[in-house]
Formats: C-alpha cells, sequence, structure tokens
C-alpha cells in the first residue's frame, strides 16, 4: 500500500524545514527591526520638534538598543518549536 510519504518527493520533504526557519527569522527581523527603526525616528522628530535635536550616533544606539531588546522579548515567541 503506497501513503503520503512515498508520494512526495525526497527533496520537498527537506525544504519545508529551511521554509519554516526562513520565514521565522524573516518574522523575527521584521519584528525587530521595523519597531526600532519606527521608535528611533519618532525619537528623533520630537527631539528635534522640542528644540533639543540628538545626534545620528544616539539616534543608532537607541535603534540598536530597541531592536536588540525587541528581539530578546520577541526571539522565544516566534522562533519557539511546535512540540
Amino acid at each position: 500500500m503506497q501513503t503520503i510519504a512515498n508520494t512526495v518527493p525526497h527533496h520537498q520533504t527537506l525544504s519545508r524545514p529551511l521554509a519554516g526557519r526562513f520565514a521565522r527569522a524573516l518574522g523575527l527581523g521584521i519584528a525587530t527591526l521595523v519597531p526600532a527603526a519606527l521608535w528611533a525616528v519618532l525619537i528623533s522628530a520630537v527631539a528635534s520638534w522640542i528644540g533639543s535635536p540628538l545626534a545620528y550616533q544616539t539616534v543608532v544606539i537607541t535603534a540598536i538598543a530597541i531592536a536588540v531588546f525587541l528581539g530578546l522579548v520577541c526571539a522565544p515567541l516566534i522562533l519557539r518549536l511546535n512540540h
């Protein structure tokens, strides 16, 4: 008797876990980098608006700190195994 496992070509069974990992890594990147960039731009705009513009280095360090924090919080949620 032929089962579903025998009908799927071998190369397709190997690519699915890699595609899932890539999608999760991409999701983690988006979940950390987009909000970090948004908040850094917002903080910079507010600082300029109140008359105290921030240095470029300060904005970059702030964005990196936000991205690292979000990465530490989001990674366990996004990259967890489905066991």
